[in-house]
C-alpha cells in the first residue's frame, strides 16, 4: 500500500542503511510537531483526519487531498495521545477534546483551531494557517530542494528505511481495521520513488507488518 503520508513527514525523516523493515510502532514522544489534523465540512460536521508537521508555530503542513474535497475549517491536537480516550457512545474524548474541540487550557498549547489552504492538486501539499501559536520544543524541517532525485540515484537506495510518523490506521487485517488514535513512529523501507504508481510525487514505502506507523487517514472519527 502506498503510504502517501509519509511524503508530507519529509520533515521529519531519519534515513539510515539497513536490511530490514523495524517491526511494530511505538509511542511517539520524539515528533512533538507532527499533529493530528481534524477536518470539517462548511456545516462544522465532521469529514476526516489526517496527520502532518509543525513548520513554524503558525504554520501546519499536510496533504492537499486532506484539506481538498470539500474541508472548511480544521481544528489540529498535538497531544500524543489525541483521540486514544474517544467514545463511540458519546464520540468525543473527554481528556483532549478529539474530535470537535479543543479541552479546557489546551487552545494555544496543545490544540489548535486553522485555516485552510491547498496547493493545486497534482503536487498534493496542503497548508493549515493556525490561529493560535503552538509552541513546541522542535519544529519539523522541509527537507532540500533535489532531496528525493538524490536518493533515486543513490546506490542501495532499497537498503534505506524512514521514520514514519501520525495517527492514522494502526492495524489492519482482513476482517478489521484499527485505529488507537495515537502518534506511533516506525521505519518504513523505501520501495521506489518514480513509477506508474507513485508518477514522481510521492514515496512508495513497505509498511510495516501488524502494528504499523499510524500514518494512513481516516475518514471516521
Amino acid at each position: 500500500m502506498r503510504n502517501a503520508a509519509a511524503t508530507w513527514l519529509t520533515v521529519a525523516i531519519n534515513v539510515a542503511a539497513v536490511g530490514a523493515i523495524t517491526f511494530n510502532g511505538v509511542e511517539d514522544f520524539e515528533h512533538p510537531f507532527v499533529g493530528l489534523l481534524v477536518l470539517y465540512d462548511i456545516n462544522g460536521e465532521f469529514q476526516g483526519r489526517c496527520s502532518g508537521s509543525l513548520l513554524t508555530p503558525h504554520v501546519f503542513l499536510t496533504a492537499g487531498h486532506c484539506v481538498g474535497n470539500g474541508a472548511n475549517s480544521a481544528r489540529i491536537y498535538f497531544q500524543q495521545d489525541a483521540g486514544a480516550h474517544y467514545d463511540p457512545v458519546t464520540q468525543h474524548d473527554p481528556v483532549t477534546g478529539y474530535p470537535d474541540e479543543c479541552a479546557a487550557g489546551t487552545l494555544g498549547v496543545t490544540c489548535a483551531t486553522g485555516t485552510l489552504r491547498q496547493t493545486p492538486f497534482f503536487s498534493d501539499v496542503g497548508l493549515v494557517i493556525l490561529d493560535q501559536p503552538i509552541p513546541v520544543s522542535e519544529y519539523g524541517a522541509l527537507a532540500a530542494s533535489g532531496s528525493l532525485g538524490e536518493l533515486a540515484t543513490r546506490r542501495g537506495q532499497q537498503e534505506l528505511t524512514f521514520t514514519a510518523s501520525g495517527y492514522g490506521v494502526s492495524y489492519i487485517n482482513p476482517v478489521k481495521i484499527v485505529s488507537l488514535r495515537e502518534r506511533l513512529m516506525a521505519s518504513q523501507r523505501l520501495v521506489n520513488l518514480f513509477s506508474h504508481l507513485t508518477g514522481g510525487f510521492y514515496l512508495q514505502t513497505a509498511d510495516n507488518p501488524g502494528i504499523g506507523g499510524g500514518t494512513c487517514g481516516r475518514r471516521e472519527p
